[in-house]
């Protein structure tokens, strides 16, 4: 198997410090008590920590877009909304960065096997490997996960302005329930997606645009989503009966096999989704670091999906 470029980076890194920030808000409250523990962790070891916090994603991403005070590290602890902010400022610098996940769905993190604990961080500082992802770009705006449209991304958004369950398993209920009610209430409204030049879709009612696998294990959409391949994966689920999008929805959550007509999966550099979104990938942008077994599982992954450098659409059904 080829393998990628990847470098071992040590924490001695002379006088700049190591700049953690936070959203205390992220997944279930315990973001801010992380990232304290990290600062201090470091400090003990007698590494220059500083840690900014941030309440919401406006006043961060106000941070991420300016030069600021420099820093050897970025590491981030919160959702991927927070990572998503975040990672701007680390593209900005081109420093190191390192997410702590600590949101609903971590999916950044999960696909980077990034850590959990303060420990397994302050080892992966000391002793990980740099690997550059890339990082897709919505209307001149980073993201690292992904970018949802129409019915998902309204559900999304329903549950996530509203006050929020702090249990993972209330906060998958809510999901339930917002979904259901949205199909209810709410018409859907199609758009037309093309990928690399080529109209895929013109009555999408569902589209996510992704860098790593959609919504990780509680809703696969795009499971061969690699962040190094320099190249974006879209899901698109067409126009069809409100009940059948819900059965849809459901049959892939719970993993059962068949064919989905009206839906497919595709590759590639440029996305436009409707008359005003356009998405780009700016490839291996953002170093990120990780251990050494996370970096030969990307590589071996890269070996399998690029394939092609053009949208290459994969229809399910």
């Amino acid at each position: 198997m080829p393998t990628i470029p990847h470098t071992r980076r040590s924490l001695a890194t002379g006088s700049r410090a190591i700049q953690i920030i936070v959203t205390p808000g992220s997944g279930n409250g315990c973001a801010l008590r992380t990232a304290l523990h990290l600062r201090d962790a470091l400090r003990a070891r007698g590494r220059r920590a500083e840690l900014e916090v941030f309440s919401d994603l406006r006043s961060l991403g106000r941070w991420a877009a300016t030069g600021g005070t420099s820093f050897s590290r970025l590491v981030c602890v919160g959702g991927d909304g927070t990572l998503d902010t975040a990672a701007a400022a680390a593209v900005r610098r081109s420093v190191p960065f390192l997410a702590i996940g600590s949101g609903f769905g971590n999916l950044f993190a999960r696909a980077l096997g990034q850590p959990t604990r303060v420990d397994r961080a302050i080892d992966l500082l000391e002793h990980g490997e740099l690997v550059h992802v890339d990082v897709g770009v919505r209307n001149g705006l980073p993201f690292v996960c992904q970018e949802s449209f129409g019915l998902l991304f309204d559900i999304q958004d329903r549950v996530e302005s509203s006050a929020q369950p702090r249990a993972t398993w209330r906060r998958s209920l809510a999901y339930y329930q917002t979904a259901l009610r949205h199909l209810r209430d709410t018409p859907l409204v199609p758009v037309r997606v093309s990928v690399d030049g080529r109209v895929v879709a013109t009555d999408a009612v569902i589209v996510t645009v992704a860098n790593v696998e959609t919504y990780g294990p509680w809703l696969s959409l795009t499971p061969g989503a690699s962040p190094i391949d320099g190249l974006l994966d879209v899901f698109v689920m067409r126009r069809t009966s409100k009940r059948e999008i819900f059965t849809r929805l459901l049959k892939r959550q719970v993993r059962l096999s068949g064919t989905e007509r009206g839906t497919l999966v595709c590759r590639g550099r440029h996305v436009s989704v409707g008359p005003r979104d356009e998405i780009d990938v700016m490839p291996r942008r953002l170093p990120v670091v990780v251990s050494s077994k996370t970096a030969e599982a990307l590589a071996q992954g890269r070996a399998r999906v690029v394939d092609s450098p053009h949208a290459v659409a994969r229809r399910v059904a």
